[in-house]
């Protein structure tokens, strides 16, 4: 009669809760995406409005094409005191949009505009991010146009 082994249960056991812990995770990401962030949670129906003190922040994009665009960018908003966090390439688009994806009346994306002195204000709501508004710089973009505050 052949000689039963009994297998060691513990891979499996680790293997099922593993997949109970990523379905967890995949379930409760939104959370914990929130949480490391540092962001305050937020209903979908309700649009926040930022605080006097609370400093904007933005993402600018470059879909103009001239190298270093964004870079530029950034250091006037950070000069204005807007939070820049992040800037990258996009496809090149032909006009500059500021979308404000907090307030519905566009009053993020018009401060932004008030600086720039151009763009196209939009809202789209995010989602994701921890963003008050994208800028999406197009070839129509033209730094002489920017205002600059006297600090």
């Amino acid at each position: 009669m052949p000689k039963l082994t009994q297998r060691n249960p513990f891979p499996y056991l680790l293997f099922i809760l593993g997949v109970f812990a990523i379905i967890y995770l995949i379930s409760t990401g939104d959370k914990v995406a929130e949480l490391l962030r540092g962001s305050r949670a937020q209903v979908a129906t309700h649009t926040p409005k930022l605080e006097p003190q609370e400093r904007l922040r933005v993402i600018v994009l470059n879909g103009w094409g001239v190298p270093k665009a964004a870079a530029r960018v950034r250091e006037i908003l950070w000069n204005e005191g807007i939070d820049v966090l992040d800037i990258g390439n996009t496809d090149t688009t032909p006009r500059t949009l500021i979308i404000d994806h907090r307030a519905k009346d566009l009053s993020n994306a018009m401060k932004v505009r008030k600086i720039l002195n151009q763009g196209l204000p939009a809202y789209e709501p995010e989602t994701f991010m921890g963003v008050d508004v994208t800028i999406i710089l197009g070839k129509d973009f033209n730094f002489n146009k920017i205002r600059r505050s006297i600090h």
